[in-house]
């Protein structure tokens, strides 16, 4: 991972706290950031949980490296 970059510019971070679970569906919220970000790279979403379902934790990774 290759971290936030800051250059004099005010960061907008937004931090999901969850347990990794297809039910929560934080895929969506990938699609919707990723898009935000491209407009506007300051915006940042922060996933900070324990993968309850390990395989859909695995595919939520894949998903953030892409």
């Amino acid at each position: 991972m290759d971290g936030i970059v800051q250059v004099d510019q005010n960061l907008y971070i937004f931090l999901l706290i969850c347990g990794l679970r297809r039910v929560k569906d934080p895929l969506y919220l990938l699609d919707v950031f990723s898009e935000w970000h491209q407009e506007d790279s300051r915006v940042h979403l922060i996933i900070v949980g324990p993968p309850a379902d390990p395989a859909f934790a695995k595919e939520v990774e894949e998903k953030v490296k892409r």
